[in-house]
């Protein structure tokens, strides 16, 4: 995410909503969901 600035973390978008996860060795860690009419705030 390069808004973030970290090379691991990665966002997805699934119908309305915004994943935020973050790949650490072999598991990912979903940060966050996101409805899309919501503002991310970093």
């Amino acid at each position: 995410m390069p808004e973030v600035g970290n090379e691991f973390m990665r966002e997805l978008f699934v119908f309305q909503y915004r994943i935020v996860y973050e790949i650490k060795a072999n598991e990912i860690h979903i940060l966050t969901v996101i409805h899309g009419k919501r503002i991310f705030d970093k």
